[in-house]
């Protein structure tokens, strides 16, 4: 998806610097606290921060043992090739990319229709602000995160295996191999309606309240004192008249 900068229009909840955290540590802690193949990881831009978490001490362990495939989309490799060349050169794990000629859009329709609950939608707006509606845009990304969540879904195929290498200009060039770790994400025609009614399902769908710490321990109190009751058929009283 599209990322714009929508800071003078939505207040910031960021307010002392321990409210932040380095990525690279963040992202290791993260990785340490599962369980060992339980994470998958997902690149949807430039590669900086996970060459940052090769670089940290012992951390290509931690990787291989928590991780179970890094999947990327291309789009965000040219912003930072050097990372990019270290992350598919020194990344433990099996790597699935999203490549430039994955040829699936978001169509501009489910936009400007299925975003339109929210006057000031942030995917609606960050579409508008790259440039004017209507356009389907390429959504590589979506693509990424749909196959790390739902690989058994078969959304998708997969390339042979071999070595992808990135390149100065910062495109990539695939080498077979059967002992390869990468692949290559591919469009399966017959599944793209299928997909694109997920894509818009999960775009379109509306945040559900949070409900405080509290109330979720009043309505669990409330629902085993009714179970109770029900059980010994104590009947529930209503409260006097003043």
């Amino acid at each position: 998806m599209l990322a714009v900068s929508l800071s003078g229009n939505r207040p910031r909840s960021i307010q002392k610097l321990n409210e932040t955290a380095d990525a690279a540590a963040l992202i290791r802690n993260g990785l340490t606290a599962q369980v060992d193949q339980n994470s998958v990881v997902v690149l949807a831009g430039p590669a900086t921060n996970l060459a940052s978490v090769l670089a940290l001490p012992g951390n290509k362990e931690v990787i291989a043992k928590k991780v179970r495939v890094l999947v990327v989309a291309s789009e965000g490799l040219k912003t930072d090739i050097a990372a990019a060349k270290k992350l598919f050169a020194e990344w433990p794990t099996p790597i699935v990319v999203v490549g430039d000629d994955f040829a699936l859009q978001f169509p501009a329709e489910g936009i400007e229709k299925d975003l339109a609950w929210a006057p000031n939608h942030p995917i609606a707006e960050a579409y508008r602000a790259y440039k004017a509606m209507p356009y389907d845009a390429p959504i590589r990304a979506m693509a990424a995160g749909l196959y790390a969540i739902h690989p058994e879904e078969n959304y998708f195929k997969l390339s042979d295996p071999g070595t992808i290498t990135v390149l100065d200009d910062g495109s990539t060039k695939f080498t077979p191999s059967a002992q390869g770790k990468h692949r290559y994400l591919i469009l399966d025609p017959a599944q793209k309606e299928r997909i694109i009614k997920v894509y818009t399902e999960v775009a379109s769908a509306k945040p559900v309240p949070r409900v405080p710490r509290f109330r979720l321990k009043e309505l669990k109190d409330k629902e085993e004192m009714e179970k109770l009751l029900k059980e010994k058929e104590v009947p529930v009283q209503p409260p006097a008249a003043p």
